[in-house]
């Protein structure tokens, strides 16, 4: 999709007569050929909904289970994501849309991951090549080794880390794709450094990098000096997307870490029962979620209801571990039905399962 030559982009000017001449020869040969049809307006690129979806770490057996996904969560989510219509794009692409009209995916969204450690080799990349899907991987560019086998910088992965070289061939199938960041905890006291230890380690300029907490003077100064158009913040807010967007100022949706589970009871008095068992620390950032409920074989929820309590101040709060929510089923509801839990949005599966009946 392209700007309009009657944009006020282009130059005006006027014609010649040996180019009006010129130009009357070519419409008489191609008297036959149809015109093309006239690119859409500026006006007619909408923003989108991008969701940008962020995961820390995935690993087989997590060692934190508070912020670690396993891989069959992980592998789950990428498989609802594909069955519900979404496709991925990258900082690429969003920009692409932004400043040209170039058209995105009809669902889209952006995966991105915390860490480029060497397990996602083994967990994440074959899931996104098997659905077609790729991701930005935040990197830490003081944390990687040269060549694998040797030890990185300090970090709480020690060998876990891939090595540039690694990351260098991991980029080229582009599945996996790295972006710089900067762990200092304020992001403006090195991240023009960072960026610039990534172009040269990796070889390659970034499509984006993680601005973090940095002020919006440095982020924009770092992506004048390295070419870089899009920066990711750490803000957690759901993503709309287009002309009007900051590209340095991208936030994220983050999913829930851990092994989510849930307990999902129908009782006889009607109603639905959730216990919210295993995985969100309490006191950690809870995102909010929904439970929705279905018939066997059927597309439409009978219950979509949001999974919360009351905080005590007048209003509600996400449940946590710990946590029990009840609801009225609707009138003539039974079982069998299949629970499911997402994000607010309808986005992320966290879990799902059969409603048992609950013990007298």
């Amino acid at each position: 999709m392209k700007t309009s030559p009657d944009s006020p982009s282009f130059p005006k000017f006027r014609m010649l007569p040996a180019m009006a001449a010129a130009a009357a020869l070519l419409a008489a040969g191609c008297a036959d050929t149809p015109a093309p049809e006239a690119p859409p307006a500026r006006a007619d690129w909408p923003d989108v909904d991008l969701p940008v979806l962020y995961w820390w770490v995935v690993l087989d057996k997590p060692a934190v289970p508070e912020y670690v996904s396993t891989a069959s969560a992980f592998r789950a989510q990428i498989a609802d994501l594909a069955e519900g219509g979404f496709a991925t794009v990258g900082a690429r692409e969003m920009e692409a849309y932004r400043t040209r009209g170039e058209p995105l995916p009809e669902r889209p969204c952006v995966l991105w991951l915390g860490l480029p450690l060497r397990s996602l080799l083994e967990t994440v990349e074959p899931v996104l090549s098997e659905a077609g899907f790729c991701a930005l991987v935040t990197t830490p560019s003081e944390d990687l080794a040269d060549t694998a086998g040797e030890e990185g910088g300090r970090n709480r992965w020690p060998g876990a880390m891939l090595s540039w070289e690694e990351l260098r061939a991991a980029q080229a199938r582009g599945v996996l794709r790295f972006i710089p960041a900067c762990k200092a905890h304020n992001a403006g006291l090195g991240l023009d450094e960072a960026v610039a230890r990534f172009r040269e380690k990796a070889g390659f300029v970034p499509e984006a990098f993680v601005a973090s907490t940095a002020p919006s003077n440095v982020v924009r100064r770092t992506s004048e000096a390295h070419g870089v158009p899009v920066a990711f913040s750490a803000t957690a807010q759901p993503q709309r997307w287009g002309r009007s967007s900051n590209p340095l100022a991208v936030t994220f949706r983050p999913t829930l870490g851990g092994v989510q589970s849930f307990r999902f009871e129908a009782t006889p008095e009607g109603t639905v029962r959730v216990r919210h068992e295993s995985g969100q620390d309490p006191h950690e950032y809870a995102p909010p979620l929904a439970l929705l409920l279905y018939r066997p074989g059927e597309a439409e929820p009978v219950l979509d209801v949001p999974l919360r309590k009351e905080n005590g101040r007048g209003g509600w709060s996400p449940i946590v571990r710990g946590d029990t929510f009840e609801t009225a089923l609707p009138e003539g509801v039974a079982l069998p039905l299949e629970a499911f839990v997402y994000d607010d949005a309808r986005i992320v599966l966290y879990a799902r399962g059969p409603v048992a009946e609950a013990a007298p």
